[in-house]
């Protein structure tokens, strides 16, 4: 019998259990880690939306029975708001009505239409649809829900694309992946898992990779930002066969010029002065007066309208007890006059100098949720200076987590640095032992960060998009409002978007009829972009449009001075300064050829982004930048609202550190890093850098000296074209040397143009006792690079006892008759590079001021390495059949002697090497000699 305990089968189940077994039997459980997110999500009261990780059906009878029990469970508020998460197919129209009145401080409430499709598809879609605010009952607009959308899609698929395999792109294998991640309140990504491969584990890998520096905009319910799960497509396209692949830029190639490169300033600009956003504070104490209804006593014990607006407590009144008494008065105006916004406005202000930032944040929401309301009655100034200093309010909050992170104590095991050993697990390396690494084992460090280093956030909260969500509401409100401007053109020089930059600069300069520091961040993406002439165009327009005061922090040099030379730099009148400032920068001059001086523009940009981003509030970090510019990486530790220590990365020697309150950009040296910039400052006083696409390069050359017919100083000088400035036939290059003065000043000069092709590049001028630099440059206008060859003249071959030798000029080996033997002459073939082993070398001289008496002279060559020993060389003068170590030749009396001789080095090592050549002269006691270094390959 089937009912038998020893019958192995199992019992059996009435048809409709036995469906039902089957089908609970077929569900495949997907386990993932996603307790945490949606529990968070639980919290906040959000709507994660539909689940796809579940999906079945129920029989007819067990699904009335089901729907049955959850109908009856829908009897109270807290049930059906439970019913509308639960149930799979609940859409945006299945929630719980919002219990507030008033939409919180984080929402702005835009008059543009508000996205709702979530991003579920591939990231080439277009935007999501749209609908408008709901509006009902005469109540003021409220913010649907909405669901997370991609912020910047372009960017995001430029991203993909820099990460798609090379190799794959290559023989055209593409694919999706559909990755499910969940995407926090700020917008951020986190858990993603893959839902459906792509087949191959190479794309799968970087759409796992890729997809944490994704930004979305969050998915909000009633205006609040909530976390909720995604589906993500990320499309791998290869190129097809008749598109033309993108070639990596070049090196040495500047971005296209801007359209609209001209880029005029306003006619009615005027010198000193500039526009502003009109004044708020008549306008905010009137709408303050009509809320309080006339109860305030100008003379009384709060301070008037003013204090209250300003958040302030008069002078001679306890501030407790006066804000105290201002927030119930407040308090009590917003309830009696809800389309004003002013109460809450003063509120805010109190509350922020009280330290209650999220209460700030708040009442600031409020605010301008009630001026939006009564927009009839608030002028646009006004509501854009609620939005702005909702910005700045946030910006606090979001500097306490820029750039921060943490180092494991394990890991400081793994840096060669002798005595440092890892320490105990789940601890942290404080400020304190990181500084003393970096002072110690430089180089180590800087692996370790590279390596260890691991970047924390905010688990929820503000971000960066939120603070230029509220610069940006500001600057619509006003397009002229300067502190939302400047805020936002210095978030993009931070970003290194130039091209942008000077877009948005240029908008805001005819906005504001010319506000000086929207000229002067134009002229900043000008340098940067690669065109210095057009920006220091734009820096002396700027500096005339600002205060004497605020122009001369822009023009002064003392950080970049020694420390006893700034002290007396400090010390000098105003003339005396200027006549300094043209002495320092005529010798640092980069790139002569050009009409301006690059270093004097790439100051004034340094100078600008300093003033502008860092004030007077940190002195530390501005004189670093003016000095050294950029680091190539900032970053910072410490945990909270406390202060952190900020290091800054040169590359090279210690990082700089500096002490920093969490919430401001105020940045003071720490002592290690003070007294290591004091040290630095004797050695390396500032640095060029590279901060302008106009770049300068080393360019490889000979430099040899001889005494002119009229016994001044001729100086040669011989290169050639580099690689990198080849182009088409019609291209050329532009050629110049020049001879400088100990100011920088050029005494003489020479200049042409050659092909942009093989070739050499041999030029020649003149110099008197004044020269002290000769200089070659080689420039291509069509993409701002130049190379350049800097040298002392040194010292010169006068006339006076004894014979002198002129420099060594090096040149391929060649067989000329005697008389052919001069400077010139076709056969003569500088050499500017290294000369190969198994080969000859040809050296070409003039000897000076042989005596009368001198009937012969003696000749001997030899090459001395590092050490100081010696290697004899084996030579031909002109004219000879064989090689020897010394020679004995015929002397001419007179002004000069041009003579050349073959050198065979064939049997030298492959070294670095100086050539000596040393001539003795019949009749004297010393003998002269020419050096110069050579290369052995």
């Amino acid at each position: 019998m089937s009912g038998r305990r020893d019958d192995p089968r199992p019992p059996r189940l009435p048809r409709e259990l036995a469906e039902l077994d089957r089908e609970l039997s077929a569900i495949v459980i997907d386990e993932r880690p996603s307790f945490g997110p949606e529990l968070r999500a639980e919290l906040e009261k959000a709507c994660a939306g539909p689940s796809p990780s579940f999906r079945f059906r129920l029989p007819p009878r067990w699904a009335a029975a089901v729907g049955a029990a959850l109908l009856v469970a829908a009897a109270t508020p807290q049930a059906r708001a439970g019913l509308a998460r639960l149930l799979p197919w609940a859409g945006p129209d299945a929630r719980v009505a919002p219990e507030r009145s008033v939409p919180p401080s984080d929402q702005v409430l835009a008059d543009e239409e508000l996205p709702e499709d979530a991003t579920d598809g591939p990231i080439e879609s277009e935007a999501a649809v749209a609908r408008p605010l709901a509006e009902s009952r005469g109540e003021l607009p409220r913010p649907e829900h909405t669901y997370p959308t991609l912020l910047d899609r372009s960017e995001a698929q430029r991203t993909i694309r820099r990460s798609y395999p090379q190799a794959l792109q290559d023989v055209g294998i593409g694919g999706v992946v559909k990755l499910r991640m969940w995407v926090e309140s700020d917008g951020t990504v986190d858990h993603v898992q893959i839902e459906r491969g792509s087949g191959l584990s190479e794309l799968d890998r970087v759409a796992v990779e890729v997809a944490p520096g994704l930004r979305f905009e969050p998915a909000r319910r009633s205006g609040v930002p909530v976390g909720t799960w995604v589906s993500f497509d990320v499309v791998f396209e290869a190129s097809s066969e008749d598109e033309p692949r993108p070639s990596p830029p070049s090196p040495i190639a500047s971005p296209a010029p801007p359209q609209n490169l001209g880029y005029e300033l306003p006619d009615d600009l005027l010198s000193g002065e500039y526009m502003t956003p009109p004044p708020t504070l008549f306008e905010g104490q009137q709408m303050l007066r009509d809320a309080l209804d006339g109860s305030v006593d100008e003379g009384g014990p709060l301070g008037g309208l003013a204090a209250l607006l300003s958040g302030d407590p008069p002078p001679g009144v306890g501030p407790t007890t006066w804000r105290r008494e201002a927030g119930v008065m407040l308090e009590d105006a917003m309830r009696r006059a809800p389309d004003n916004p002013a109460p809450a406005l003063a509120l805010a202000r109190i509350r922020r100098k009280q330290g209650l930032r999220e209460e700030a944040r708040q009442l600031y929401g409020d605010a301008t949720w009630r001026a939006r309301a009564s927009r009839a009655s608030v002028s646009p100034a006004f509501l854009a200076e609620l939005y702005y200093e909702q910005a700045t309010l946030v910006q606090e909050q979001w500097l306490a987590w820029e750039g921060l992170g943490r180092i494991a104590t394990t890991r400081l095991g793994a840096i060669e640095c002798r005595g440092i050993s890892g320490g105990d697990p789940g601890r942290l390396a404080s400020a304190q032992r990181l500084i003393g690494l970096n002072n110690l084992c430089p180089d180590g460090f800087r692996r370790l960060r590279a390596e260890a280093f691991e970047a924390i956030g905010p688990s929820k909260g503000e971000s960066r998009d939120d603070v230029l969500r509220f610069l940006e509401a500001a600057a619509e409100a006003v397009p002229s409002h300067a502190g939302a401007n400047v805020e936002i053109l210095l978030d993009l020089a931070d970003q290194g978007r130039w091209a942008d930059l000077l877009k948005r600069s240029q908008r805001f300069i005819w906005e504001s009829q010319g506000h000086p520091h929207g000229i002067l961040l134009s002229a900043l993406a000008l340098q940067r972009l690669g065109y210095p002439e057009e920006a220091m165009e734009r820096f002396r327009a700027g500096f005339e449009a600002v205060a004497e005061a605020e122009a001369r922090r822009y023009t002064d040099i003392g950080v970049l001075l020694p420390p006893a030379r700034e002290v007396a730099y400090r010390a000098m009148s105003e003339d005396e300064r200027g006549d300094v400032e043209e002495v320092f920068w005529h010798g640092r001059d980069p790139i002569l050829i050009t009409s301006v001086n690059e270093r004097v523009v790439e100051h004034f940009a340094r100078a600008v982004y300093a003033t502008l981003r860092f004030g007077q509030q940190s002195p530390d970090a501005v004189e670093v930048l003016l000095r050294y510019g950029h680091p190539s990486s900032a970053w910072a530790v410490g945990e909270g609202r406390g202060m952190r220590t900020v290091f800054w990365d040169y590359g090279a020697g210690s990082h700089v550190t500096f002490r920093s309150p969490a919430t401001s950009r105020r940045m003071q040296l720490t002592p290690e890093s003070a007294s290591y910039l004091r040290s630095l400052k004797e050695i390396v006083p500032e640095r060029y850098g590279t901060g302008a696409l106009r770049e300068v390069r080393d360019l490889a050359g000979l430099l040899s000296r001889f005494r002119a017919a009229d016994g001044e100083l001729e100086i040669e000088v011989h290169s050639a074209v580099p690689d990198e400035m080849y182009g088409g036939p019609s291209d050329s290059l532009h050629v110049a040397i020049y001879v400088l003065d100990e100011r920088g000043d050029a005494l003489s000069s020479s200049r042409g143009r050659v092909p942009a092709a093989p070739g050499a590049l041999d030029m020649s001028i003149g110099a008197d006792e004044a020269g002290r630099q000769v200089v070659l440059e080689v420039y291509d206008d069509r993409v701002g690079y130049l190379s350049a060859l800097r040298e002392p003249v040194g010292r010169t071959t006068p006339a006076g006892e004894g014979a002198h030798v002129s420099d060594l000029l090096l040149v391929e080996a060649a067989n000329p008759e005697p008389e052919e033997v001069r400077r010139g002459a076709p056969w003569v073939l500088p050499l500017v590079e290294a000369v190969g082993e198994d080969a000859t070398v040809g050296v070409l001289f003039e000897l000076y001021d042989l005596p009368d008496s001198a009937a012969t002279y003696g000749l001997a060559a030899h090459l001395e390495r590092a050490d100081g020993s010696r290697v004899p060389l084996y030579s031909c003068p002109v004219g000879a059949h064989e090689f020897r170590t010394t020679w004995r030749r015929r002397a001419t009396a007179g002004t000069g002697v041009t003579e050349y001789v073959t050198l065979d080095v064939s049997e030298v090592p492959a070294a670095e090497y100086t050539l000596v050549l040393t001539v003795t002269v019949a009749g004297l006691a010393d003998g002269t000699s020419a050096r110069r270094s050579l290369t052995i390959l």
